[in-house]
């Protein structure tokens, strides 16, 4: 039911078999994602956390509760979800769900502004695409430019995050890897962003 987006018939199966094994983590991770399509964000929410007591690294179902958490103002759990999920193994393993996971931690570290965390969470995006290259670009749908512009674009916020934090060696050093990523790209966009980061750097030297 649910691939043929049926998605009614598909919630009333799957809580019928939460009911006969209310145990279960699997149908409650399941009925996650059709409580979510149906808009159904409280029943799913409470789905989410009761998984997560069980299995806090699952990166999937954390993936998707922060999310939820996030659209309700509960920022701070939503933070310590991500934060888990991102220490787990699974997470290790999937350096594409990482990647999205750290990338809405950010952006929630940044609307808190607690700059040095989300400079950390920048440097791990760094990080997992330089380590896990080969792995990202076969098999997950990312193109070698996908990887570049993702790479420039955590190594700018990572410069500006060091400005913030007032290391301004670090930020040049980020914006000038910024820049050579972009110099890396075909595209004559990606030439003319390079141009920007270059102000960037002449920012630092006053």
């Amino acid at each position: 039911h649910r691939r043929q987006d049926r998605l009614i018939e598909s919630s009333k199966l799957l809580e019928k078999a939460l009911t006969l094994d209310p145990e279960s983590t699997e149908v409650r991770k399941a009925l996650l994602p059709v409580f979510i399509a149906l808009g159904r964000e409280e029943d799913a929410l409470s789905l989410g956390r009761e998984v997560l007591r069980t299995s806090p690294t699952d990166v999937g179902t954390a993936f998707q509760t922060a999310r939820l958490l996030r659209g309700a103002g509960k920022l701070s759990e939503a933070i310590g979800v991500l934060q888990r999920a991102c220490a787990g193994k699974e997470a290790t393993e999937k350096p594409e769900s990482l990647l999205m996971m750290l990338s809405d931690l950010y952006e929630l570290h940044e609307r808190d502004e607690n700059f040095p965390a989300a400079l950390t969470t920048q440097e791990r995006i760094i990080a997992t695409i330089t380590d896990h290259r080969e792995q990202l670009l076969f098999g997950n749908g990312f193109t070698k430019e996908d990887l570049l512009n993702t790479l420039a674009k955590a190594h700018e916020r990572l410069g500006r995050c060091c400005i913030r934090t007032k290391d301004f060696a670090k930020a040049t050093t980020a914006f000038r890897a910024a820049r050579d990523t972009l110099m890396k790209i075909e595209d004559p966009d990606a030439k003319r962003l390079a141009g920007r980061i270059n102000w960037n750097i002449c920012e630092m030297a006053f």
